[in-house]
């Protein structure tokens, strides 16, 4: 299912070898990556191509009804009333397909040789095969870590540290960038209407980080951050911040605890209650019921914890992941 580059070739063989070529993106609600998404790779990927997403439910095999090539030959002519030349695939039922369409089989790198790899490879284990899903896919694959907890607990230091450890993109606090571009650097000039454009600049600042990210990505702060503060500034939450800080998924949180040194700057003035806003803190994910790992005690005795955390979550595969549903398919 996912996007890789054996596809890519084959996609790419089909256009250098034809004046038009029709991809159709075929899926079916029980499949374990929505079609959707996929057929937003293949469109971003291959522009020139003519992209179309089938979504009718028909047999995925010939075992599964007497007249499957039948239904396919109907649906494809459906889709692409045109003539048929060719037909490119990687696969065994090619030359059934070919003949089944009256055109010519394309067979490209059928023994994987080019691209040793296949979808349910990556589903299993993407760190693995990480160099052979497509570009527009691997946002879709990358394990995201969120850095939390109240004012100077090390969230930016430890976020740096791990993605110059992992070799990966990490998001510093967009507040931080906001505060200093739009509010002359004074926390003073901060008002409840500023709200909206911090959550929602942080979020488009990680999905933009999410794009050059290398299997794992850490993010400094979140959505449920921003409540936090504007809760506690102006005793007021927009509701469009808080149902983003309800919909945020992130496949590892790491709360970083006060017991490090306050760290003076002009952004931060709640080093008097340190314990309060860290109970907020834990509170704005108890209730949320999600679950963390305590980051505490010195820098380095924060960063083996945060490592082995998150080495634990890289050992999943993509079945763990909320990418996947829970009806599974191997194919």
């Amino acid at each position: 299912m996912p996007l890789h580059l054996g596809h890519e070739f084959l996609i790419k063989e089909g256009l250098r070898s034809s004046d038009t070529l029709t991809v159709l993106v075929c899926s079916i609600p029980t499949h374990p990556i929505d079609g959707n998404l996929r057929y937003a790779w293949v469109k971003q990927r291959f522009p020139s191509a003519n992209v179309i997403h089938v979504t009718d439910i028909v047999p995925q095999t010939p075992r599964e009804h007497p007249d499957f090539w039948g239904i396919w030959r109907r649906l494809i002519f459906h889709y692409h009333p045109e003539k048929v030349d060719a037909v490119f695939t990687s696969e065994r039922y090619g030359e059934k397909l070919s003949r089944v369409l009256d055109c010519k089989h394309v067979c490209i790198d059928r023994k994987r040789t080019s691209f040793p790899v296949s979808g349910a490879k990556i589903r299993r284990d993407p760190v693995r095969y990480w160099r052979f899903i497509s570009k527009p896919a691997r946002p879709a694959f990358v394990k995201k870590v969120l850095i939390y907890g109240a004012e100077s607990t090390g969230k930016t230091t430890l976020a740096k540290r791990l993605a110059r450890d992992y070799k990966t993109t990490w998001s510093p606090e967009y507040a931080r960038t906001y505060i200093e571009e739009k509010l002359d650097d004074n926390l003073a000039n901060l008002g409840v209407n500023d709200q909206v454009p911090i959550a929602f600049g942080h979020t488009a600042l990680e999905n933009e980080k999410l794009k050059d990210a290398r299997i794992v990505h850490f993010t400094d702060t979140d959505a449920i951050t921003t409540c936090i503060y504007f809760d506690h500034y102006f005793g007021y939450v927009d509701p469009r911040v808080l149902e983003l800080s309800n919909h945020e998924k992130y496949d590892l949180i790491l709360l970083n605890h006060p017991d490090v040194p306050w760290a003076v700057n002009r952004q931060r003035d709640l080093g008097h209650q340190r314990e309060q806003m860290h109970s907020k803190f834990v509170d704005g994910l108890a209730s949320r019921g999600l679950k963390w790992v305590d980051i505490r005690g010195n820098w380095e005795n924060r960063w083996r914890l945060a490592k082995n955390a998150t080495d634990s979550v890289l050992s999943k595969g993509i079945t763990d992941s909320p990418l996947v549903s829970a009806n599974r398919s191997r194919r």
